[in-house]
């Protein structure tokens, strides 16, 4: 979820989009799909219904990884972070992170 200071910084879900989709063009990546809660990343993976798509995306093949923007939009937790990559082998990458 974009808060008024992410909107601020200008880092809101449409910027996000845009610089996933710009990353994975330069990088010769194609897009398998798109997943987003519209949520804070503070939620349990318990809760993460598009997260859980996500993975089952890429333990069937259909997608060879998990971009972000950043991690902390994925989850706030390194303990979940770390989980997700160890599921199916997950490369989980994430780009854009404001400096």
């Amino acid at each position: 979820m974009s808060t008024r200071g992410q909107v601020k910084a200008d880092i809101s879900l449409p910027f996000q989009d845009k610089r996933i989709r710009e990353w994975a063009r330069q990088s010769g990546h194609r897009i398998a799909g798109k997943y987003s809660e519209g949520w804070s990343g503070a939620k349990g993976l318990d809760e993460r219904v598009a997260l859980a798509d996500a993975i089952e995306e890429i333990e069937e093949r259909c997608a060879g990884g998990l971009v972000c923007y950043s991690l902390d939009r994925l989850t706030r937790e390194i303990t979940v972070q770390e989980a997700i990559r160890c599921v199916g082998g997950i490369r989980l990458t994430a780009k854009g992170q404001p400096r």
